[in-house]
């Protein structure tokens, strides 16, 4: 029994004891001095004879284990517990749901201290109920069958894990301010804060770090002060929009200390207090001068680049291969690309190569390419010609692989220079055939003086047999037959003197018409589409009778005499220069004669000979080769220009252009 002396010294050091805890729970904010004074003053009370605090962390006790009244002699529990194990009263004790404090006499066998009187353990809990820890104490028989003495013991416990979670909360806190003032300082952006009329509130080290300044330099001060002169009234402007609308971006150049212009990258947020008024700015920003200076020389650098790009008069195509099969597509084209190919830029782009130059293979550049992409070698591609439905040229290429994969092709357009050295050919082969044929001619024709003279005495011979005179007159016949080829010739090689006037060549048209027509079978037919009154031209009108005659049986003859002959008559204006026979036909005024046949056509490698003298297409002895000849003699002396287009079984045009007389008669 306990006497009245002895319970009410009990009830004093027990009061003493709650006061103490009581004051190391409201104060103490550090764990390890909290939980030994708690050990240290539990001792202190009447009928605790030790005890012991011990955490959990997933279940598991950790070190350190505060406890009191043991000694060196609480080893045994600090190596029971290391070894991972709970004592069967602090298991009880978390078993029970209305956490109950576990009242134990000796029976806690697993228990290193098992030959104690008596204990009492109590659970303590965090604050989403799961096990903290437990405190255990040491006590008598008498105090362990005292209600009051074990509610005493449940309602420290639950101060103690009370006091627990406070300071766990406010390190917590701590430590989340600190660690957030870490990176706050340590940030590798820029922090700023303002308050509402634009003030600097806080800057962190990257600021100053960036801008040059100190912060004492920059607190308090208005933002526009930092800013580069040309911004300072725009931010004046835009601020309140920042405030309104709760967050920003922008790009603006700011001043370090130095004087330096620094283009600043900015992202900012307003911050609202619980009412949802400003409170204050929250931004960062990134420092990208250097970035920025590296774009502008990358954007001046491909302007100028494009600018070489686009201005080279010769055709620049990059291409990308095609993955899975020997083709390119075109990710680029400069304008002499868009000029060569005849198609607008935006209908090239994205195209493949086979597809904007289908014949592009039959050209022979197809394979240099696909060699440039796989080896990675230049290559060059001589004069070429291209031909399809819409292009006809004469290119020379130059193909480049690029470090990205992609390849450039540079062309050069040799059309013109490759027609003009054919002119060029054309027109020394037709002089120097022109000259041959005209010594030739010349000789010829001295030769037929000879050979008509003598003919014509011998026909005077009286009392020839009548079988010599046939004979004296078929050689006079054909003396006569070489006497109009030598006349030819010397016509096509411009010899022969003409009787030039100024004259309108349409009725001189219609009379050789009209010879034709009396002339040819009825199977040939004309279509006239004569100007009655055109411009006058400066012309011998026999030669061009001549003309007309050999136009007209060379058409016909075409077309196995049997079709129309279409001739017409009348003004043409050139604006720009046109490709002609041996010479091109340089913009103006003329008097165009046309005659176009039904006939079987001609290739174009015909079309490059049939004025040349004798060369003909008709079986031997149906023609002598000389009446195109002819035409292209008369037309030459009188300085005109010769086209003519053919097409295989569609039958042939030529465009005959002569120049309008300067002087009106």
């Amino acid at each position: 029994m306990i006497n009245q002396k002895d319970n009410n010294e009990y009830l004093a050091n027990t009061l003493r004891t709650i006061r103490n805890i009581n004051r190391l729970i409201n104060y103490e904010k550090d764990q390890t001095a909290l939980l030994d004074g708690v050990c240290r003053h539990l001792k202190d009370s009447q009928g605790v004879k030790g005890g012991w605090i011990i955490l959990l962390n997933k279940e598991t006790p950790v070190e350190p284990y505060y406890h009191t009244g043991f000694g060196q002699g609480f080893q045994a529990m600090t190596d029971y517990l290391n070894a991972g194990n709970i004592p069967s009263c602090a298991q009880k004790a978390f078993e029970d749901e209305n956490r109950n404090p576990v009242v134990n006499y000796g029976t806690c066998d697993d228990c290193p201290f098992y030959s104690q009187p008596g204990s009492i353990t109590c659970p303590l809990y965090c604050s989403d109920n799961t096990p903290m820890g437990w405190l255990t104490v040491i006590i008598s028989d008498e105090r362990g069958k005292d209600k009051e003495a074990v509610r005493f013991f449940a309602d420290l416990a639950e101060d103690i894990a009370h006091a627990l979670k406070n300071i766990q909360t406010e390190k917590g806190l701590k430590e989340s301010e600190e660690r957030f003032e870490r990176l706050f300082q340590n940030a590798p952006l820029g922090y700023q804060s303002l308050d509402e009329d634009g003030y600097f509130i806080e800057v962190n080290d990257a600021w100053v770090n960036t801008m040059g300044y100190e912060k004492r330099e920059v607190l308090g001060r208005w933002f526009g002060d930092f800013l580069a002169p040309e911004y300072v009234e725009a931010f004046r402007e835009r601020f309140p929009i920042f405030k309104a609308q709760g967050s920003i971006h922008s790009e603006f150049f700011m001043m370090h200390k130095n004087g330096e212009r620094r283009y600043i990258v900015f992202e900012g947020r307003i911050g609202h207090d619980e009412q949802g008024n400003f409170r204050q700015t929250h931004c960062i920003l990134a420092d990208h001068t250097e970035k920025k200076k590296f774009e502008d020389a990358l954007k001046e650098s491909e302007a100028h680049f494009r600018s070489i790009f686009d201005n080279i008069s010769n055709a620049i195509l990059v291409y990308e291969p095609c993955p899975y099969e020997e083709d390119f597509i075109l990710v680029d084209i400069n304008p002499g690309g868009i000029n060569l190919a005849n198609r607008p830029g935006e209908e090239l782009k994205g195209k493949k190569l086979t597809e904007i130059f289908p014949n592009i293979k039959k050209m022979g550049l197809l394979n240099p390419m696909l060699k440039a992409s796989r080896e990675g070698t230049s290559q060059y591609l001589p004069l070429a010609e291209y031909v399809d439905d819409n292009l006809s040229l004469v290119l020379e290429s130059y193909i480049n692989p690029l470090p990205s994969g992609r390849i450039i092709c540079l062309m050069e357009d040799k059309t013109e220079l490759s027609r003009m050295e054919e002119r060029l050919r054309q027109s020394e082969k037709m002089e120097a055939i022109g000259k041959l044929a005209g010594g030739v001619a010349h000789d010829f024709n001295n030769i037929l003086c000879g050979i008509i003279g003598y003919t014509e005495l011998s026909q005077q011979i009286e009392e020839l047999p009548e079988e010599a005179l046939n004979n004296l007159e078929q050689i006079l016949h054909a003396g006569e037959r070489a006497k109009l080829l030598v006349n030819q010739i010397l016509s096509f090689s411009r010899q022969k003197k003409m009787e030039k006037e100024v004259v309108n060549l349409t009725p001189q048209i219609r009379e050789a018409v009209t010879f034709l027509k009396a002339t040819l079978p009825a199977t040939v037919e004309f279509s006239l589409s004569l100007d009655n009154n055109p411009p006058l031209v400066e012309a011998d009108p026999m030669k061009i009778y001549e003309i007309i005659i050999n136009l007209g049986t060379n058409a016909a003859a075409a077309m196995d005499y049997k079709g129309v002959i279409e001739v017409a008559f009348g003004t043409k204006k050139v604006k720009e220069q046109i490709e002609g026979i041996s010479d091109p036909i340089p913009p103006g005024d003329y008097s165009l004669l046309t005659f176009a046949d039904e006939g079987c056509g001609m290739t174009a490698q015909t079309i490059s000979r049939i004025f040349e003298p004798f060369y003909t297409t008709k079986d031997v002895g149906k023609g002598t080769g000389m009446g195109l000849s002819v035409v292209f003699g008369i037309v030459k002396d009188h300085g005109g220009h010769i086209t003519v287009s053919s097409e295989i079984e569609r039958g042939s045009e030529f465009r005959l252009y002569f120049p309008q007389a300067t002087n009106k008669a």
